[in-house]
């Protein structure tokens, strides 16, 4: 029997990860109490060695949350509880609980269903965790993403673009995978870095004036954020 990891959570938030992540190594199951629980290969032979089990639990939770936190909409990371049961053994480890927060949403760009047909697409989720596993820059990527008290502002998209671009080359690279185009990636930049655009939420306090063409809300900062890092597993994923 696999080691099980309990998780806590808005209902709407376990039942979303349960979703895309339903099955396959790692996966989030629900039982018939409705108790949602984490699987993984990862945890199997760790279940008496306490804070191994639980970092282990917590770098596989780490992906699922950042890869939830890309496909689904107003999602919030869910926890461990602390609660771990192999082969009818319970045993818990006490660690201090994140407290919750309100955090901006992360969502891709995607297409729901299939052409025409109403019926929907497999999730990509497990496919783009597999690829976020073998890349280091991508599992930073994934826990930047999985902090449930961290909001989304323009400080932590930033640092996620800066990852993004230093892996594939720099700026003109990533130009070139047209994954985003130089005036979009021109617009987060400024509406980032700006005070002028974005106020006390820039990255910066002092920048030349200036009255840029283009320009991005915190909203379609997230929306450009995360289509790009979507593109950038594929493309992790293709290039192996």
């Amino acid at each position: 029997m696999t080691v099980r990891a309990w998780l806590s959570g808005r209902p709407f938030d376990l039942e979303i990860v349960a979703h895309h992540f339903g099955d396959g190594d790692p996966a989030v199951i629900s039982d018939e109490k409705d108790i949602y629980y984490l699987t993984s290969g990862h945890l199997d032979g760790l279940f008496d060695m306490g804070s191994q089990l639980f970092e282990a639990a917590k770098s596989e939770l780490n992906l699922i949350n950042g890869i939830t936190r890309l496909l689904a909409s107003e999602f919030q990371p869910v926890d461990l509880t602390g609660r771990f049961e192999h082969d009818g053994k319970q045993h818990a480890i006490v660690f201090a609980q994140a407290a919750l927060g309100s955090l901006g949403g992360l969502t891709a760009t995607a297409v729901a269903t299939g052409a025409n047909t109403g019926t929907p697409r497999p999730s990509p989720a497990s496919s783009l965790l597999a690829a976020a596993r073998k890349h280091p820059d991508a599992t930073e990527v994934l826990a930047l993403l999985s902090e449930r008290t961290v909001t989304l502002n323009w400080f932590r998209l930033y640092k996620v673009f800066e990852i993004i671009r230093e892996n594939v080359g720099g700026k003109n690279k990533l130009v070139e995978k047209n994954w985003k185009s130089r005036q979009e990636i021109s617009a987060f930049t400024v509406s980032a870095n700006s005070p002028h655009v974005s106020g006390g939420a820039a990255r910066h306090a002092r920048m030349p004036p200036g009255s840029p063409q283009q320009t991005m809300t915190i909203h379609e900062g997230r929306a450009m954020i995360a289509d790009l890092l979507v593109s950038w597993l594929k493309w992790l994923a293709a290039s192996e």
